[in-house]
Order: C-alpha cells, then structure tokens, then sequence
C-alpha cells in the first residue's frame, strides 16, 4: 500500500490480531461488538495507549471538551464480557 508520499498504514497491517478482537475460534475473523465490522481490544496495553493518547490530544491541544461514546459498554468489555474496573474505563476517570 501506498505511494510516492509513503506507505499507507494500518492497525491491521502493523498487528492485526493485537488491535482487534477476533473471534476466539477463527482468528479470520472480527469480533464485530460495534456494528463496523471490528471491535477495538482495549484491553491490550499498546491499544490503550494510543486511544488514550487519542482522547488525551484532542483535548488538550485541539480543546476538545467532551467526548460522545454511544457504545460504551464496547469500551469495557475484556474478552469475557463488561467490567466496570476495565483498564480503559479507569483510565478514563483518572486523566482529566
């Protein structure tokens, strides 16, 4: 992928099953939680970093000052189901 500005990248590409939730049994395929077609893996540490991250530059350099989350109970979800303590969710009440 790409062209004479660079190569075009994506999560998939760079580490597809890391990124996304795949079905346990078939790892050809998505998880699709959100209706897309694919569900984030907040629950992988370099996942959460870069949503983090995300949120965290939005807000503060582009002043953002909320955030909508229709699917919420998408971002909290480990691989066996919601957890309110969940790494994201907690992360979420712990960065102003």
């Amino acid at each position: 992928e790409g062209n004479e500005l660079g190569p075009t990248l994506s999560m998939r590409g760079i580490d597809n099953a890391s990124y996304y939730r795949l079905m346990p049994d078939d790892k050809r395929y998505y998880i699709n939680d959100s209706g897309t077609g694919n569900t984030l893996d907040l629950s992988h540490p370099c996942v959460l970093q870069m949503v983090t991250d995300s949120l965290r530059y939005w807000a503060s350099e582009m002043h953002v000052d909320g955030f909508r989350f229709d699917l919420a109970t998408i971002l909290g979800r480990y691989h066996d189901g919601f957890d309110e303590r969940h790494s994201f969710l907690v992360a979420c009440r712990q960065d102003p």
